[in-house]
């Protein structure tokens, strides 16, 4: 294959680019639509195979993408630290940290210095305050089943909720030993909320209850067991 000019620059981007955003070869072979194994083969040390002209064609486009992607990231990044400023969902960095699986002190500094943290950390904070980001689509099927399912669900918890309902005290004791009502309460606020958008977004952002999968209860009784 004859040697085009442009393909060592190229692949010096990419691989500049991978380390500075920390994307793996495999993700970067996903993107532009070649195998793992082929893209691993422009990168090879010892016999490297040149891309075609396409897949270079491919490669630039990749970086073009994230100089357009950094001042989308840049934008969201200023409306999560506007938002951080008048909040009362959280009462400090830590929650928050633990909702993204960050580091609470490195959280800390990127809100008071201004600093953007990682890319993925953005995109995690975007996506609890549902504020758009990147190139995501509306998919009415993927939609229809999750409403299809929520639907089941809810037809087996009335039914369920029925035989506490009508049922001893002691049962309902049982109940109120093994669950939170916090999640309770927070399960059904998101239910209801869900109805209207402008309401939901309110709750979105004033709420200060996270869903903690039945934690608290859970270790209460393990606390409780061992005594």
């Amino acid at each position: 294959m004859d040697k085009i000019p442009e393909v060592q620059p190229a692949l010096s981007r990419v691989n500049n680019l991978a380390k500075e955003k920390g994307i793996s070869k495999k993700q970067i072979a996903k993107r532009i639509g070649v195998s793992y194994s082929t893209l691993k083969k422009w990168f090879s040390k010892t016999k490297p195979r040149l891309p075609s002209r396409d897949n270079l064609k491919k490669l630039n486009s990749f970086v073009e993408s994230f100089a357009d992607g950094d001042v989308q990231l840049q934008q969201v990044w200023v409306q999560i630290r506007n938002w951080w400023k008048t909040q009362h969902r959280y009462a400090s960095v830590g929650p928050l940290a633990e909702d993204i699986g960050w580091e609470a002190t490195a959280l800390h500094d990127c809100f008071e210095k201004g600093i953007p943290p990682p890319r993925v950390v953005i995109e995690k904070m975007a996506e609890i305050l549902s504020i758009p980001f990147g190139q995501r689509t509306f998919q009415a099927d993927t939609a229809q089943r999750k409403i299809e399912r929520i639907k089941n669900l809810l037809l087996i918890l009335e039914e369920e909720l029925r035989w506490f309902r009508d049922g001893s005290t002691e049962a309902r004791r049982l109940f109120r030993t093994f669950l939170d009502p916090m999640d309770i309460g927070y399960l059904s606020s998101l239910l209801v909320m869900l109805g209207e958008e402008e309401a939901f977004r309110r709750w979105l952002t004033l709420t200060t209850n996270r869903f903690n999968y039945f934690k608290a209860k859970g270790r209460k009784n393990e606390s409780q067991s061992s005594d």
